[in-house]
């Protein structure tokens, strides 16, 4: 019985993973895995953002997904040109199947009256593994499940900022293209090593008050015939509270998505970002609002980041758009 409940956990979980690949609910913390041209949007010199996702954790013991990034970008203003670097790993079932990428991420400014375009270029090295020595001899059946490989693909991306388009409103929106490379490539047993992605993104704010700004997103995938929309918003507002000489809380964020899977509500996401002085710090939880198939099992996503920015009171010449999360 056990190992027939590993069979199928395992089974689901792969195949998810195959088909889908890993994201973040605080999907603006972590922006070079959004879209490459997001490298380099931001207020100051150098920026740095750590990410963990545990997600359908209290299906097995421990997380059945877990997803840990780091990234670092800055910008080089007399080139119009800003650069990057992203780590991911992505592992499941107790690191039974591994995702390990890195990419350097590339954008090129241009600029407008009220508004800028960033175009988005990303080469990336990803290597796959499966550890079968983790699974119970019965279920090692098929052998193109558990093909390890090492690969180069590719990502473009493209940004458009608005700024105070009518009023206060400003208005953003993107896209990327994902896995250019291997979406058509194919491994000696027929299968399609990565297929392609396909995101887009957009938003805009608004302000309430002097301290208060109001904010909706939104982010759609579409991936392997699956696709994914999360929407939302939140309250930001600006207290500039000090709290030492050295920490002030320039900013406080609540908010609420909701994610649909092929149509049908998966689950609601409260998030929750303070930014303190150079540092900002996120929390997010997914509420699962139906059972995916699993019985009566409701497991449940927490998601941390921490992001760093050097310098954050030098401003560009022109404005970036509000980071949102």
């Amino acid at each position: 019985m056990k190992n027939f409940f590993w069979g199928i956990i395992f089974f689901f979980s792969f195949n998810y993973i195959k088909a889908q690949d890993f994201h973040f609910s605080q999907f603006y913390n972590a922006p070079l895995l959004l879209n490459p041209a997001l490298t380099g949007n931001f207020d100051g010199k150098f920026r740095a953002i750590a990410n963990h996702r545990m997600q359908w954790d209290g299906i097995v013991a421990g997380a059945l997904y877990q997803t840990s990034s780091v990234s670092a970008d800055f910008r080089l203003a007399s080139w119009n040109s800003n650069f990057g670097i992203a780590i991911v790993n992505d592992m499941s079932n107790n690191n039974i199947y591994n995702v390990l990428e890195a990419a350097l991420s590339y954008s090129y400014t241009l600029k407008f009256n009220r508004g800028v375009t960033f175009i988005g270029l990303q080469p990336v090295y990803r290597t796959t593994f499966v550890d079968i020595n983790k699974l119970p001899e019965d279920i090692r059946q098929d052998p193109g499940l558990y093909t390890n490989a090492t690969n180069f693909d590719l990502n473009l991306g493209l940004f458009q900022y608005h700024k105070q388009i009518w009023n206060s409103l400003n208005l953003y929106y993107g896209g990327s293209l994902n896995n250019l490379l291997t979406s058509e490539a194919y491994n000696e047993f027929g299968q399609q090593v990565k297929p392609r992605r396909y995101l887009a993104h957009a938003g805009g704010d608004f302000r309430l008050t002097d301290k208060i700004r109001a904010h909706i997103t939104s982010m759609y995938v579409y991936q392997a015939k699956a696709s994914q929309l999360l929407l939302g918003g939140y309250i930001a507002s600006f207290p500039e509270l000090r709290i030492s000489d050295d920490f002030t809380i320039n900013r406080v964020n609540f908010g609420l998505m909701l994610r649909i899977n092929e149509f049908t509500p998966q689950s609601l996401i409260p998030k929750l970002t303070t930014d303190i002085s150079n540092f900002q710090i996120g929390i997010s939880y997914d509420y699962v609002v139906n059972s995916l198939g699993i019985g009566s099992m409701k497991p449940y996503t927490l998601e941390l980041s921490l992001r760093y920015i050097f310098n954050p009171e030098e401003h560009r010449e022109y404005e970036c758009f509000n980071e949102i999360y």
